[in-house]
Parts: structure tokens; sequence; C-alpha cells
């Protein structure tokens, strides 16, 4: 079996003949990864670790979360070797430090020794220095000690002269069968692959693939072996799930189609061509990998498939199975996304980030609080649930989450895993230990690893205890927050027009409200938020991005006002953008320093930033204390900012890169009041709510009034909105030949521009538009 080798040299994908001459320079090594992928592990060397001229941890780092890597090159202390363990290296590769004492520090079954060899020497120190002793001796000596052995034939190494099989046979037999032995150096031809296959060994190729001298889909294809007449060999699909789809053939030709065209390519024994899944049909295969089966005469193709599935009935299988599970759930979330379905929860979801982290929160909640064998499958469910939500929200897939918890499971580093103080809470009297609210999380063999939550839109950071609230004797009052600054005079217009009176002095912070039960305190509208989360306010007025950057999880918003409409943006100035308008900025740098974003927005931009792929290598986050927009060029490149109007960053030369958050001022409760509060309080907080909500509703509507003659009646109204029908009354004119009718609706100012035109034109005469101050629907 093959492992395609990538050789790393200055960041650069390199082959060298003999570890000296420079033969290839293959560029950039990730597209290069992405393709070798499909054939299974890979073997990543660093050439200049090797020879102590530096290192390439940060491209090695990007292969790791490409695709399975064995790693080597330059591991001469645990420490170094453990971090590559632990970051995800499935093998890490041992030369010059492969002695007894150092590999009994190290998890053996992790570990491959390599022994690099000139005319059966082995040499150490990047192929410089002799050691005067023989790849016998040393495979015996460390056979204890490791789970294989890659052996180099340095006098072949690059210069693709055939391998010597008879050498290759005693090598295996001295490795035994339960050690892997891989060899590397002069493979070149699909007969080579094959025969070394033959003995259980693996070939780590490199030259002759980046040569081109051997086909990768060809190499991949050489041990197969098939006894049917067509020389077919039965390939069984499956999806990334490992959910069976279906049974094709395939041939040399399509496997090396597969591998050219990263796609499902297979070959058709009705037609006599090659097939390709999709072509006609439109659900074509994104391929994953392709896999041979112990005995080399049956492939396994594991694709990501696309449209209504892989069957020609238009099912997801061949085989007769429902489509279910996690499988489902993803596809049916991914679909919601794609296309909107009117009155859909996820759609809500989607579109309300505060809604979503509320609902994480109240899950894992639940779940750490479920009892019974149904309790915990039901809590873990709908855990499940709101988590995939935000997966395909961000555009991650399940195998995304998948990759991540493998690479997880192969560290051999652990930490505490004890919860943080913002999330720890009581455990049961009958437990006398602490427990972590967020143990929901957990997932075996990798919780203990994660150090800090990966950001998001709603970042957890003023995660709290639930607050009881107790009411006094009487019902205690309910302490509303209003904000100070730029919602404060909208917000003062819109308590105002519902009749709310509000009295505040020149200096005052605590108003006095006309209506009984309430309150009032002027605060910040980050204040109030943090004020909100704790409990120590029962209502209050913010901006829904404030919510999202605090990660203000105890709230629930009651009201969306509509005032103060922002969106958080990620902007640049104009000249680091191309002609079609593509922020190019980290391509123009061309590695000099690092991106600068600036912004005021820490959780909602470092989670924007780690979505675009700007991390702490290629980029540095600034956090601004206002006038963000003054920060470039000079002192950043990028800012995230809000904007209401656009003009600040036009007047600044600054052009929209991402939207990241649209927000408006909305009405918050603490959560706990909401829930399990005191009844009477709750009851007058849904009667301020529904009085708001009245004024909101008729501030974007109005009545509308004409006349009209009865011959036009008819026709003008089955045309005309309504909230429910026209109101029509008979006019009094004694000396019209025509009854003529008065018609009076209320309509969305969003339509009176189309709409008056049409009434005009349909006989509508005496037209009049005035204002609403209540709308109870």
């Amino acid at each position: 079996m093959i492992i395609p080798s990538i050789d790393l040299k200055n960041g650069n994908a390199v082959q060298l003949v003999g570890g000296k001459e420079l033969k290839v320079d293959a560029g950039d090594p990730r597209p290069i990864c992405k393709k070798f992928s499909l054939v299974g592990e890979i073997a990543v060397v660093d050439l200049d670790a090797a020879l102590g001229q530096g290192n390439n941890k940060d491209t090695i780092k990007d292969l790791l979360k490409i695709a399975d890597c064995r790693v080597g090159g330059g591991i001469r202390d645990i420490d170094t070797a453990l971090d590559w363990l632990n970051a995800g290296a499935t093998k890490i590769v041992i030369g010059t430090a492969a002695t007894p004492d150092f590999l009994s520090k190290l998890p053996k079954e992790r570990l491959v020794a390599a022994l690099d060899a000139v005319n059966g020497e082995v040499v150490v120190n990047g192929w410089t220095t002799k050691t005067g002793r023989t790849v016998g001796d040393m495979i015996q000596e460390l056979k204890p000690y490791v789970s294989g052995f890659l052996v180099t034939f340095v006098e072949r190494e690059g210069r693709m002269g055939g391998v010597d099989i008879s050498h290759i046979k005693q090598l295996k037999d001295l490795v035994g069968r339960d050690h892997e032995l891989t060899i590397a150096g002069g493979v070149t031809t699909t007969q080579d692959l094959a025969e070394v296959d033959k003995l259980g060994v693996y070939a780590q190729v490199g030259m002759a693939l980046y040569t081109n001298t051997l086909d990768l889909g060809d190499a991949f294809s050489a041990p197969l072996i098939t006894d049917r007449p067509d020389g077919l060999y039965p390939t069984v699909v499956v999806d990334e799930l490992g959910t069976s789809l279906g049974l094709v053939y395939s041939s040399l030709e399509s496997i090396r189609e597969s591998v050219k065209t990263g796609k499902g390519v297979y070959y058709s024994r009705s037609r006599n061509e090659l097939w390709r899944k999709g072509d006609t049909s439109g659900n074509g295969q994104t391929l994953i990998r392709m896999e041979l089966d112990c005995d080399r005469d049956a492939l396994r193709f594991v694709v990501h498939q696309h449209g209504v599935g892989f069957c020609h009935l238009n099912r997801r299988s061949c085989f007769d199975c429902p489509d279910k599970g996690i499988g489902h759930l993803m596809r049916t979330l991914e679909a919601r996304k794609a296309n909107v379905v009117p009155g859909s929860y996820t759609q809500r979801l989607f579109n309300d980030p505060a809604l979503l982290a509320s609902k994480i929160i109240e899950e894992a909640h639940e779940l750490v609080e479920a009892k019974t064998h149904e309790e915990v499958a039901n809590e873990a469910a709908d855990v499940l649930y709101f988590a995939l939500v935000a997966c395909v929200k961000a555009g991650v897939s399940f195998s995304d989450v998948e990759r991540v918890l493998d690479q997880r499971s192969l560290r051999v580093s652990r930490r505490p895993g004890n919860a943080k103080p913002a999330y720890t809470v009581p455990a049961p009297s009958s437990t006398p230990a602490t427990t972590s609210a967020s143990s929901s999380k957990d997932v075996p063999s990798s919780s203990s690893t994660t150090t800090t939550p990966t950001p998001s839109p709603v970042a957890p950071a003023i995660v709290s205890p639930r607050r009881t609230l107790e009411p006094a004797a009487g019902h205690a009052p309910i302490k509303l927050g209003l904000p100070k600054g730029h919602m404060e005079k909208n917000i003062f217009k819109l308590l105002a027009d519902a009749g709310i009176d509000l009295k505040v002095s020149a200096r005052g912070y605590r108003p006095t409200i006309s209506i009984p039960g309430f309150e009032v305190k002027l605060l910040k509208p980050q204040n109030i938020v943090e004020m909100l989360n704790l409990g120590s306010r029962d209502l209050g007025f913010t901006g829904s991005d404030l919510i999202a950057e605090l990660g203000a999880t105890d709230v629930t918003m009651l009201l969306d006002t509509h005032n103060d409409p922002i969106k958080v943006v990620a902007a640049a100035p104009d000249h680091l953008f191309d002609k079609e308008g593509v922020f190019v900025g980290l391509e123009k740098l061309h590695g000099s320093r690092k991106l600068v974003v600036a912004s005021e927005y820490t959780h909602l931009t470092k989670a924007w930033m780690q979505k675009r792929g700007y991390t702490q290598d290629n980029a540095h986050y600034v956090h601004s204390r206002g006038a963000t927009e003054v920060f470039p060029p000079e002192d950043a490149d990028i800012i995230v900012d809000n904007s209401a109007t656009g003009s600040t960053l036009s007047a600044n030369r600054l052009k929209i890169i991402d939207e990241i958050f649209v927000s408006s001022t909305c009405l918050y409760a603490h959560s706990h009041l909401m829930e399990e509060g005191d009844p009477v309080r709750k009851q007058a907080i849904e009667k301020f709510v529904t009085l708001l909500k009245s004024v909101i509703d008729a501030h974007q509507r109005a009545i509308l009034e004409f006349n009209i003659p009865e011959s036009r009646l008819q026709e003008l109204c089955r045309t005309l909105p309504a909230m429910r029908q026209p109101t029509i009354s008979p006019l009094h004119d004694a000396h019209s030949l025509d009854q003529w009718f008065g018609v009076k609706i209320a309509v969305q100012k969003s339509v009176l521009f189309d709409l008056i035109p049409i009434i005009k034109a349909g006989g509508g005469e005496g037209i009049i538009v005035y204002d609403l101050k209540h709308v109870t629907l």
C-alpha cells in the first residue's frame, strides 16, 4: 500500500536526490495534501528540522487539519515528540533520537523508528553522520519500543531506480508480523508497489509522484487483484458517516479518473464506459477517500453525496432503508439553510443568535439534570439538535466535528478538565463532589484537552448561576433598565407614545415612571446586559449585538422595538480589494507581517476571524475603545464595527468585507423571572410588553380612507390589503346618480407608495392617510 510523502523545505513541498540535490519544488503543500488524502495516510517530513535549519511547524499543523499524517524530521526531544502527538499526528517518526531510553518515554503504538541506510549502514542527522550499525542490528534493538519501522534506502532515494524485493523480504522477516514495515527510496512503478504490498509492506513514495512517473490513482490501484473476466473491482460506496449508498464496479481507468477529478467515477457494465456519477441525474459525489479491503479484491469509496441521493429511484441509498439518524438531521438542517421554509423553527434559530445560544445552554442544563434513561436520551437529542444547528449555521459539517474528535483522541497529554469558575454549580446533595454545568460537552478522550471554548457569535463570557427571585411582602417592584446614550431618545419616545410618563432630573439616573410597581434606572446598554444576566435587573432595553458580544445566557428576548437598527460589519480600505471587489489584504502583505484587525467587539470579531481562517499565525486582534473607523490604514488593515447607514465607512474610504451581525434595540428579561418567578410580576410584564407592541405595530401601519362609487367598489376592494376586511360605509348624497361609499383600511406604511396610485386609478377619490396610536393584533 502506498504512503505518499510530503517533504518540506522553507514551507514548500520538495523532492531531493540523495537527500542533497533539489530536484522538484512543488510549492504550497496544502493542495497536494488534499489530493494525497484521497488514498489514505500521508508521510510528512520536515527536512529543515532534520538538518537543524529551522522548521515547518505551522505548515505541518495546517496539513494535520487536512489529512491523517505521520510526522517526522528533527524530532529529537520528548517535548517536541509530545507536541506532535498532541497536535494530531497519527504517528511520529523518530530517527536520530531513536534509542531505547528515548522511545520508552513515549506511547509505543504511535512510534515509528526511522532507519536511514546507505548500503545497509544506518546514518543520522539528516543523513550526514554514519553510525557504523546495520539496519538489522537496529531493528532487533528497537522492536520492543515501537510499532513499526521506516527504512529509507538513501542510495536509491529520489533516483527512481526500482526496489530490491529480496532485501525488503529479509527486512520484513526481521520486523515480523506484529510490527509495520514501510520502505522508501527507489519505488517507481506499479509493479514495485504490487510486489511490496504482497509482502505486507508499505511503500512511502515521493519523487515518482511529483514527476508524474507514477500516477496517484495507478499507485493506489497497484495491489488490486480480480478474478472477474471483465477485470472490474466491486466497490462499496458509503457517505461520511459510513452509511452504505450502493454497490458499483470500478476499473483502473475509473479509479484514475476519480483521483484526478476528486469525484465519484465508476464503470458502467451496461454501457461499457466510465460512469461519472451525477452527469445525467445531477446527484454528483465529492470523493473523500478510497480504501482497499484486506484481500485487495474490493474497494470502498467514501463520498459526500449531493442532490436527492445515490439511487436511480431518487432515494438516498440503493438499499431499502429509510434516511434517518444524524446524517438525515444534518441534511435537513442544510436544506433549511439553503431554502427558506415559512414558519420553520430551524430558520428562526439561524436568524436569531441569541435564541440559539439560549437554547443550547438551556438544553445542556436539562441534560445535566436528567435522571432516567428516557430523560437522558431525550435531553441529549435536544442538545445534539441545537448544537448541529449551530454547526450548519457556521458551515461546519459533521465530518468536521468528527475530525476534531479524532484528533483530540490522539492526544497523549491530559489536563485536569475542571470547569471554569463561571460554569461550576453545586453537585446534588447526595454527592459530595462538585460537577460542571458544561459536563454535557464531554467526549471520550477529548474533553480534557480543550483549553478554551471555541469562539462563537455568542461567547460564554458572563454565564452565572440562576438567581432565585424572592418576592418581598406583597410583590417586589419590577426593576427596569433604560439605556443611556444613543438608544435613549427612541426608547423614551416609544414609552411616551404608549402613554407612559417618565420624569428625569437634570443629572439623575433614577427616573420616576407612571406605571405602578415599576422601578427605573438609567444604565449604559452594556451594563444592562450584565445586570439582566445576573438578575439584578428584571427588564431592560439593550442591543441584541451586545447580548451576543457579552455572551448573556440568562436572558430572554420579549420584544424587538426595531429601533436603532445597525449591522456589525467587517470593513477595510478600498485598496485592499481586487478589481472584482474581493478582499485580498492577506495576500497583499506577502507574509511581511500579520494582518491587524481592530474592534470593540472582541468575541464577535474573533469568531469571524476564525471563520475566515485568520489565526494567531497570520493575524493580530487589537481592542479599540471608540472611533474604530480611524484605525485604517496606518494602524489596522480591517475593522469590525457597527454601521447604521454606511456613511461613516464611506467617509473613511472603507468597504465592507462581511456582514457579521444584524442588531436593533430589544426588550429583554432575566430568564428565571419569566420561567419560574412571581406570576403577578410576570403578568405585569406581559401587559407592559403588549402595550409597547401595540405602539410598535401602530408605528408600522397607517389608516387610509377614500371615497369610491358603487360601480367601482367591488373590483377595487378585491385587491386591497387590510388587517381583516376593509370597513365600508355608504355616503349620504341625495343628488348623485351613483351610490358612493367610504372605505377605510389599516395598512403597512411600506405599501403606501404603490397602493395610493392603484386606488386612484381604480376610481378612489378624497384619499386621506393618518397615523395610528395603538394596534393590538
